[in-house]
């Protein structure tokens, strides 16, 4: 595949796993070519209905809402998870001082023990969509399924884990924050705790 820089390109096999699959990693890259793993789940289909599975409406400084997720329960060491996000976008949000208007936002998914920690190798990040999501051009109102491969390392021990979700600048590192029900959180928390699975 080409890399996404290629404006001439509409990569169009890339594009298409992406929508039905869930992409893991950008495994090589160099000026020819680009080896892209892959998790063989099926994915939820981009169009509504149907809605995701579990609920959550948090929003990222308001403008950014997380409608809903697809994530299995339960995954064995060693197997990728899948984690499909449906988001909704509301807008630039000219008065919210943590954001940049309008950027390309990244999005981070990553698997933390019960001290809180991240588990190592087991953690995500990159453009929304598999690089397709530019954040810049998204429609006020519209909805964006976005797939998610996180490998659960073979070593990780038994027992219940935690699945966060932020978005971030990936200039500066910046985290947006999170509002739930309608209510800042505390400034701290800039992370959304998406789901609790259960690692066998």
């Amino acid at each position: 595949e080409f890399v996404p820089a290629d404006t001439q390109r509409t990569r169009t096999t890339e594009q298409y796993l992406t929508q039905h699959y869930f992409p893991v990693q950008e495994a090589f890259t160099s000026d020819s070519v680009r080896v892209i793993e892959f998790s063989a789940h099926s994915a939820p289909p981009a169009a509504l209905p149907p809605w995701p599975s579990a609920r959550s409406g948090a929003t990222f400084a308001q403008t950014f809402t997380l409608i809903g997720d697809d994530v299995p329960p339960t995954i064995q060491r060693g197997a990728i998870l899948p984690i499909s996000l449906l988001w909704r976008f509301e807008g630039w949000q000219a008065d919210q001082v943590s954001l940049r208007t309008p950027f390309d936002y990244s999005v981070n998914v990553s698997l933390i023990d019960a001290d809180g920690a991240l588990v190592p190798g087991a953690q995500r990040s990159g453009t929304p969509l598999g690089t397709f999501g530019l954040t810049s051009q998204w429609v006020k109102g519209g909805y964006y399924r976005d797939n998610h491969g996180l490998a659960v390392p073979p070593n990780t021990p038994p027992g219940v884990y935690q699945v966060w979700v932020l978005l971030y600048n990936w200039q500066d590192g910046s985290h947006l924050p999170v509002t739930l029900d309608g209510s800042t959180t505390n400034a701290a928390q800039d992370h959304l705790v998406l789901t609790t699975i259960q690692v066998q």
